[in-house]
C-alpha cells in the first residue's frame, strides 16, 4: 500500500504493463509520467514481459501518462496518484504509414495572398517547436515522438529556431558549430520525409553569435530541400532579440537567392502600425510578413480574434506565427472556439499560414512559471483544441483570402447602423455598450453569387438580416455543429449562443 510521507509526497509503486492489440507484451516501450504542475517527469522502459514500474515518492498532482514504442501509435492518458499502489495497462495500436497530414509537393509560393504549391492552394497550419534543432542534437527520440503527435493532428509545418542562446535552460542552438548545417538539414529531411510536414525556419532567436554567418550557412542547407521548407524568417522578434535593421537587410539579401518565401521579422508591440511595418520590408527583399498579435483577450477572448481584420489591406501574404494560445506568455487562450475563429479570421483576411502557438513547444522544458509541462500534450483539452483549429480550413471557400470584404458599424436594432454591403447584418454589437446581446463583430466577404459572413463572439443571441434572398449554413467553430436557413430579402435569422462567446462561419449563396 502507498503512504503519504512527511514531505507531502505519495510513496507508491506504479506497475505498468504495455501490450499490443493482440494482448502480447511490448518490450522496449518508453513509459513517461509528467507532473502537470511541476513538470517533473519519470521515465521507464518496458522489459521483455512489457513490464515497468515507478517506485518512490510522487506528488498528488495530475500526471500526463504517455507510452511510445517503435511500430505503434503514441498513447496519451492521464493519471492522478492516490495513497494506493497502482497497476496500469496500456494497449497500443499499430502505426500506419505517415500521419493524418498528407505530404504536399513542390516549392511553396504565395500568389495574391493565397499560399500554394504543386498540389494547389492550401492554408498551412503550423505548430511552435522552437527547440527542434537542440532536440535533434540531444534527444531525437523525444523529438520524433512530438513530430508524430503533431502529424497525427493534421499539422502542415513546424516553426523552429536556428540559433538562440538559452543558457537559462541549459540549451544552445549554435549556428557556428561545425556540424550545424548537417544537423539542421537532417532535421528538415526527417520532418518532411518521415512525418509529412514542412519547416518554417526562423534563423535568429538572439545570441552573441554572427547572424550573417547563420544566414550564409542556411543558404548552404537549402539546395534540394526547397520543397521541404514552408518559409524563412530572418529573426524572431528582432525589436527585442536583434539583429538590427541593417543586418536584417543583409540576411534578406543573402537568402533572396533561395527563391523561398521570406520575411524579415515580426513588428513591434504596436499592432496598429504592424501592417505598414511589414510592407516596408518588401523593398528590402522580403515577400511576406510574420504577425505576432497582441495577447490582450478582451472580455471573452474576442479582442484577439478581431485583430486579424487589421491585416486585411496588406499587399503580401503572411504567417500568423505567435498568436495567443495554450500556455502562451502574457496571457493564454484554451477555448477551442476562440482559437479556431482566430485561424479562420486569419485566413479570411489573407494571412493564410497560422501557427497554433502552444507555449510548451518553445523550449520543450518544464517551466512552472508559465504553467508549461514540456510536452505539447500535457495541456488539458489539447486534442479538442487541435480538432477545432484544424476543422475551420475546410469551411472557408478556396480563394476567400482575396474576396472584397465589408464590416458593419453598429447594429441595425439601434441608431447609427450602416451595413457597408453586408450580406447578413447583425442586429446588435454588444461591445458597443448599447444593448447586452448580439455579437462582438460581423464581417462579410462576397464573390459573385457566394458570400461568407464571420460572426464573432455571440452573447445570448444575435439576429441576422439578409440583404438578398439566400441559402445559408452556419458552422460553429467550437462544436462543429451546422445550422441551415433559407432567407428572403430582409428576412431575419436568430442564432443563439451555444457556448460562451459562440463564433460562427456562415457560407451562403444568393438566390
Amino acid at each position: 500500500m502507498g503512504t503519504v510521507g512527511p514531505d507531502g509526497l505519495v510513496h507508491i509503486v506504479i506497475e505498468h504493463y504495455t501490450r499490443n492489440p493482440n494482448g502480447e507484451p511490448v518490450a522496449g516501450a518508453l513509459v513517461r509520467f509528467v507532473d502537470q504542475v511541476s513538470g517533473l517527469s519519470y521515465e521507464r522502459g518496458s522489459d521483455g514481459g512489457g513490464y515497468s514500474n515507478i517506485a518512490g515518492p510522487v506528488s498528488g498532482h495530475p500526471y500526463t501518462w504517455s507510452v511510445f514504442a517503435d511500430g505503434y501509435k503514441m498513447f496519451v492518458g492521464y493519471f492522478t496518484p492516490t495513497d494506493e499502489d497502482a497497476s496500469l495497462d496500456c494497449n497500443l495500436t499499430f502505426k500506419t504509414a505517415g500521419g493524418a497530414t498528407t505530404k504536399r509537393r513542390g516549392v511553396v509560393r504565395i500568389i495574391d495572398r493565397v499560399w500554394t504549391d504543386d498540389d494547389g492552394p492550401f492554408r498551412p497550419l503550423g505548430a511552435t517547436l522552437f527547440w527542434s534543432v537542440w532536440g535533434w542534437q540531444n534527444d531525437q527520440m523525444r523529438l520524433r515522438q512530438t513530430l508524430e503527435w503533431l502529424s497525427a493532428r493534421g499539422v502542415h509545418f513546424i516553426r523552429i529556431l536556428g540559433d538562440v542562446d538559452w543558457s537559462g535552460w541549459g540549451m544552445q542552438m549554435d549556428s557556428s558549430l561545425p556540424n550545424w548545417e548537417r544537423d539542421v538539414g537532417q532535421l528538415i529531411d526527417c520532418v518532411y520525409d518521415e512525418f509529412n510536414m514542412r519547416t518554417e525556419f526562423t534563423l535568429w532567436g538572439g545570441s552573441p553569435r554572427d547572424p550573417i554567418n547563420c544566414a550564409s550557412r542556411v543558404l548552404n542547407i537549402l539546395p534540394g530541400r526547397e520543397h521541404k521548407i514552408l518559409a524563412l524568417e530572418m529573426g524572431n522578434e528582432c525589436f527585442q532579440n536583434g539583429p538590427d535593421d541593417a543586418t536584417l537587410k543583409h540576411m534578406l539579401q543573402i537568402l533572396g537567392r533561395s527563391g523561398m518565401p521570406r520575411a524579415a521579422s515580426s513588428p513591434g508591440p504596436d499592432i496598429m502600425t504592424a501592417p505598414e511595418w511589414i510592407e516596408n520590408w518588401l523593398q528590402y527583399g522580403a515577400d511576406k510578413g510574420t504577425i505576432h498579435p497582441d495577447r490582450t483577450r478582451g472580455e471573452h477572448g474576442e479582442r484577439c480574434v478581431r485583430q486579424m481584420h487589421d491585416f486585411g489591406g496588406m499587399h503580401c501574404g503572411a504567417n500568423v506565427n505567435e498568436p495567443i494560445g495554450p500556455r502562451s506568455s502574457v496571457d493564454e487562450e484554451v477555448q477551442p472556439t476562440k482559437l479556431a475563429m482566430m485561424r479562420a479570421m486569419s485566413i479570411f483576411y489573407g494571412c493564410g499560414a497560422y501557427v497554433l502557438h502552444n507555449g510548451n513547444g518553445v523550449s520543450g522544458q518544464p517551466d512552472p512559471t508559465h504553467n508549461r509541462g514540456g510536452d505539447l500534450w500535457t495541456v488539458p483539452g489539447i486534442d479538442e483544441i487541435h480538432l477545432a483549429v484544424w476543422g475551420v480550413d475546410a469551411v472557408l471557400p478556396v480563394g476567400v483570402e482575396t474576396w472584397p470584404k465589408s464590416t458593419q458599424h453598429g447594429g441595425w436594432a439601434y441608431d447609427g447602423f450602416a451595413d457597408y454591403g453586408q450580406p447578413l447584418a447583425a442586429d446588435a454589437i454588444w461591445s458597443d455598450g448599447i444593448v447586452p446581446w448580439g455579437c462582438d463583430r460581423c464581417y462579410g466577404g462576397v464573390s459573385g453569387g457566394r458570400f461568407v459572413t464571420m460572426v464573432s463572439d455571440i452573447v445570448d443571441y444575435v439576429v441576422l438580416r439578409a440583404s438578398h434572398a439566400c441559402d445559408c449554413v452556419a458552422y460553429d467553430c467550437g462544436t462543429g455543429k451546422e445550422t441551415r436557413a433559407t432567407l428572403e430579402a430582409g428576412g431575419l435569422w436568430q442564432l443563439d449562443q451555444h457556448v460562451a462567446g459562440t463564433d460562427l462561419i456562415i457560407n451562403g449563396t444568393f438566390r
